[in-house]
Parts: C-alpha cells; structure tokens; sequence
C-alpha cells in the first residue's frame, strides 16, 4: 500500500492593520484559520475551483477581495448538516477543486476521519469550520 504526503505550500498570509481590539483565544485562532483559508485560495491554479460549502455571502466577498476571481469561486448552500457535509465529501472526491472550505453545524470524529482519508486521496487542502466560531455573539 503507497501513501501519498502532500506538500502545503508555505504563504506569509494576507496581512490586515491590528485595530487595538482584544480577542479571546478561540476567536484569534479562528480568525487566523481564516487568513490561512483566504491565503490558500488566492494562491491556487487558475484552473481550479474553490469551493465554499456553506458559509455567509462576507466570507466570499472576502475571497474576491484577496483577489480570487468571482468564476472560480464555487458557494455550496444546503439547508441540512448531512447536505453540508455529503456535498463537502463530494467536493473533496471530484479532485476538481483546489481548496475546499466548509461550515459545519458540528464535526464528529467519523466524518472528521472520512474528510481527511478524502483529502489526502484528492490532495486538495480542506478548511473545515464550526458555524460558532466565526460568528461573534452579540450578549
């Protein structure tokens, strides 16, 4: 039996002016997954997709403003978790995208398993996120 090992690419990332606001942990841990994300997809082959699997209509304003054309960007919206993460597995088996970003309601060990044997037969970097997050809560 082979096994592959991808090779990630290494980016200094999108660099954005501190505001002087403190984050907890969770959120600067996110939020520099995000960059990483953002990075990523702007850094793909013009030939390939990338492809959002849920998400908010901001997140892909972002991946236009770091430069990634609107045409390659590929937004998956589904109403259910198992539409989410059946349509992420796809994504990740087709081998037509070059990054694969998802929001998921919660991930649980065995898809978390199932979406990392995909991506490794792909070789496509996948971000996964929890819905919680990267939205900040109001109260």
């Amino acid at each position: 039996m082979k096994f592959q090992q991808s090779t990630k690419q290494s980016h200094p990332g999108l660099w954005q002016s501190n505001s002087g606001i403190t984050q907890s942990s969770q959120s600067v841990a996110a939020d520099t997954s995000v960059t990483q994300a953002l990075a990523a997809a702007a850094d793909c082959a013009s030939e390939q997709w990338i492809t959002v699997v849920g998400g908010q209509r901001e997140f892909v304003a972002q991946l236009v403003a770091a430069g990634v054309p609107s045409q390659r960007i590929r937004w998956l919206r589904t109403q259910s978790q198992a539409q989410r993460e059946w349509a992420l597995e796809q994504a990740l088996l087709t081998g037509t995208s070059g990054v694969i970003i998802g929001w998921l309601g919660s991930l649980d060990s065995r898809f978390n398993q199932r979406v990392k044997m995909a991506s490794r037969l792909s070789q496509t970097q996948c971000f996964l996120f929890e819905e919680d997050t990267l939205l900040s809560h109001l109260h």
